[in-house]
């Protein structure tokens, strides 16, 4: 019987991952019905999901939650959990509903991403001063008080290397992270992997039930990755001009000082061995993130 799986933000990263995860996994043996939430099922993010084999558009939002479980026709298997960057408050508010909402129809394995606050050993009971890293602490702190028969999984991401991109976003992350210190150490992980590891927690569930995952691919300094940019593209990783860095920086300032002093701990030779082929930052620049073949970064 295959597993229906609501699969959230299915046209962004982690969610897009996470369904091609699933499609990957299905052309092997066919397990999962996926049910792919969007806001706009007409976009053309959306229609590519909807031609993959075994994939469903669900529209909605989760600002209305009740009104997405009424157009499911079969009871759901499993859900996939992440909310879209924002208000801290309606993330929050979100994440808990759905959380609700997963018990009440009695779902099977609910698959939480959230972030890592530290590692393993500081995770649990690190929100750290970000808000929206205290908003995912607060939702996984729902999650596991109220969650009851419905099992769970909280996958918990670095910093993504998806956000080295070639417009002004990843020009400015890599100048924040540069003016942190050429040398302090930043850990990342592909939303690819994500995808990967959630694709993996529903296809071997027993292995993954209770389980809170730290998840990284890498770690390195500014210095490194900008050595990997050059080794890989030929020219220096991407940034903006200096005040406009140093002015991104001071109103990140929590968050980038957090980064620096603290910062992420997964334990990256344990998700090497949880997923082979978990992909490096030399990897990613490769085989994902487009850069090669640009004329300009």
């Amino acid at each position: 019987m295959l597993k229906h799986i609501l699969v959230t933000g299915a046209t962004g990263k982690q969610g897009g991952a996470v369904v091609r995860s699933l499609v990957s996994i299905n052309r092997t043996t066919i397990q999962f019905a996926i049910l792919a939430l969007t806001r706009n099922s007409l976009s053309r993010s959306a229609q590519s999901l909807a031609s993959q084999p075994n994939v469903t558009l669900i529209e909605g939002d989760l600002n209305d939650i009740p009104a997405i479980f009424d157009k499911l026709s079969r009871p759901l298997h499993g859900i996939f959990s992440v909310q879209t960057a924002g208000s801290s408050k309606i993330e929050e508010e979100q994440g808990k509903r759905l959380v609700d909402a997963a018990v009440k129809v009695n779902v099977k394995h609910f698959i939480y991403s959230s972030v890592d606050r530290g590692g393993p050993k500081h995770s649990d009971e690190n929100a750290t001063p970000i808000s929206h890293f205290i908003t995912k602490f607060n939702i996984e702190k729902h999650l596991q008080a109220t969650a009851g028969a419905m099992k769970y999984t909280i996958i918990r991401p670095v910093g993504f290397m998806d956000n080295f991109t070639s417009d002004f976003f990843g020009a400015a992350m890599s100048s924040m992270l540069r003016l942190n210190g050429e040398q302090s150490r930043f850990q990342l992980v592909s939303t690819r992997d994500i995808g990967n590891v959630t694709g993996l927690a529903f296809a071997k569930e027993e292995e993954f039930i209770g389980r809170c995952i730290s998840l990284a691919g890498d770690e390195l300094s500014w210095a490194e990755l900008n050595e990997v940019f050059q080794k890989v593209t030929g020219m220096p990783a991407p940034t903006t001009y200096w005040i406009v860095g140093v002015t991104l920086r001071w109103m990140l300032r929590v968050q980038m000082n957090w980064f620096r002093d603290f910062g992420f701990e997964a334990d990256i030779e344990e998700c090497k061995r949880l997923l082979p082929g978990l992909l490096g930052f030399e990897q990613w620049l490769i085989e994902e993130s487009g850069f090669l073949g640009h004329s300009e970064i």
